[in-house]
């Protein structure tokens, strides 16, 4: 669908177009959760084809985009077609974070996290005495850990739980 150009086959009338949509012929979806698993991820498709002229389309850069539209579509509990979706590969060191239930982040030499916190400051404190740079804010922490060493992140995931944890 995403290669699909609406304005092909009008030739001469392209100034009538006012617009896109996509249909979805209802007659053999027996529930709203498989008319939902018809529309998504295409309705994504759909979108992009309404917004961005054939010349401008590049479905390589769609594909990487609609990667992290699968976590949007669970946790507004949207039935989806998952096949279009690649399964999410966690580093060691976001699964250390994940384990430990510190959201954060990744970059390619370590990871952000914010920690809410009703005490930013105690929480700072007691993170750099492990070696962890933070920045308290007014409703809690900001941590930023950068290391080339994948040992030494984890280690800070388990450190930033462990103080979060008390």
């Amino acid at each position: 669908i995403y290669n699909f150009n609406p304005l092909d086959n009008l030739s001469g009338l392209t100034q009538y177009v006012l617009g896109t949509h996509g249909n979805l012929w209802t007659e053999s979806c027996t529930s709203n959760k498989e008319a939902e698993y018809q529309y998504y991820p295409r309705l994504l498709a759909v979108s992009e084809i309404a917004w961005l002229t054939n010349s401008k389309k590049d479905f390589i850069s769609f594909y990487g985009r609609l990667q992290r539209q699968a976590s949007v579509l669970q946790a507004k509990d949207i039935f989806y077609a998952p096949h279009f979706f690649e399964p999410v590969q966690q580093s060691p060191v976001e699964a250390a974070l994940a384990e430990e239930g510190v959201e954060s982040v990744p970059f390619d030499a370590g990871f952000f996290a914010s920690i809410a916190s009703d005490d930013p400051d105690a929480v700072s404190a007691e993170l750099e005495k492990e070696g962890i740079f933070t920045v308290p804010l007014a409703k809690g922490v900001r941590v930023s850990v950068a290391s080339i060493s994948k040992e030494k992140c984890v280690k800070a995931a388990k450190a930033i739980a462990r103080v979060v944890k008390g």
